[in-house]
C-alpha cells in the first residue's frame, strides 16, 4: 500500500542526477529501492486496483518505467534515468504512439496527466480530419477543461500552424504532441497517501478525453 514518498526520495533523485554513474548507483541502491522503487510500484498498483473498482468494465493496462536507460540511446547521458514514472492505458495491443495516463516525479517537481508519449504524423492528421468532420464532440471537451484549473492543454505545437478551426479549438488542432497535465511543485500530497485519491479522481476526469484519442487513433 502507498504511504507517500519521503524527503528522502528527493535527495535521491538530486544526487543521482549529480553522480549518474553506476558506481554510485550500486552504493545507494537500497535508497533507490526503498525510497523511489517500491514506493512508485506500490502508487501504481493502488491506483489501477481503484481505477478498476471504479471502472469494471475496462481493462487497465500498467507500466512501471524502469531506472536503467536504454543503452543504445544513452547519448552522452548517465546510464540513468533522473525521474521516473508509470502509465496505464486500456488497450495493450498497440505502443506509445497510442494515448496514456501517467504518473511522473521529478528532481524538482511531479506531475500526472493523460497524453501522447509521442505521436506519428499521421496521427495527428486523423485527429485533425476528425475535427474538421466534425469539431462538436472536441468542442464540449475543450470547453469542459477551460472550466477547471486542475489540468491544461500543453504540448510541442507545430512550427507552422495546420489550420485555424476557431479560437477554442485552435491550440488542439496545431498540437504535434499534445498532453493534458497537472505540474506540481513538490508539496504535501506528494508525501500523503492521498496521492492515490488524487490521480484517480484525476484520471477520472480525463477519461473521455481518452477515449476521444483514443477512438481517433484507430481511424489510421
Amino acid at each position: 500500500m502507498f504511504t507517500g514518498f519521503s524527503d528522502a526520495t528527493i535527495d535521491f533523485l538530486w544526487e543521482l542526477r549529480f553522480h549518474n554513474e553506476r558506481p554510485w548507483f550500486l552504493e545507494h541502491k537500497q535508497v533507490f529501492l526503498d525510497t523511489l522503487d517500491r514506493p512508485m510500484k506500490a502508487l501504481a498498483a493502488d491506483v489501477t486496483a481503484a481505477l478498476e473498482q471504479a471502472y469494471p468494465d475496462r481493462k487497465w493496462y500498467l507500466h512501471v518505467a524502469r531506472i536503467y536507460r536504454d543503452a543504445r540511446r544513452l547519448h552522452g547521458n548517465g546510464p540513468y534515468k533522473e525521474n521516473l514514472w508509470f502509465t496505464l492505458r486500456c488497450d495493450s495491443s498497440r505502443g506509445p504512439e497510442i494515448p496514456a495516463f501517467y504518473f511522473e516525479i521529478t528532481p524538482h517537481n511531479y506531475s500526472y496527466g493523460m497524453g501522447f508519449y509521442w505521436a506519428k504524423a499521421n496521427t495527428m492528421a486523423c485527429f485533425r480530419r476528425a475535427i474538421d468532420a466534425d469539431p462538436l464532440p472536441l468542442t464540449a471537451l475543450a470547453e469542459r477543461l477551460n472550466a477547471q484549473d486542475t489540468f491544461v492543454l500543453t504540448g510541442q505545437d507545430y512550427a507552422r500552424a495546420k489550420g485555424d478551426p476557431g479560437a477554442l479549438l485552435r491550440p488542439w488542432y496545431n498540437k504535434r504532441v499534445l498532453d493534458l497535465s497537472c505540474v506540481r511543485e513538490h508539496d504535501d500530497l506528494l508525501f500523503s497517501p492521498a496521492l492515490t485519491e488524487e490521480l484517480v479522481r484525476g484520471f477520472g476526469f480525463l477519461l473521455p478525453y481518452y477515449d476521444y484519442l483514443e477512438a481517433v487513433t484507430r481511424r489510421e
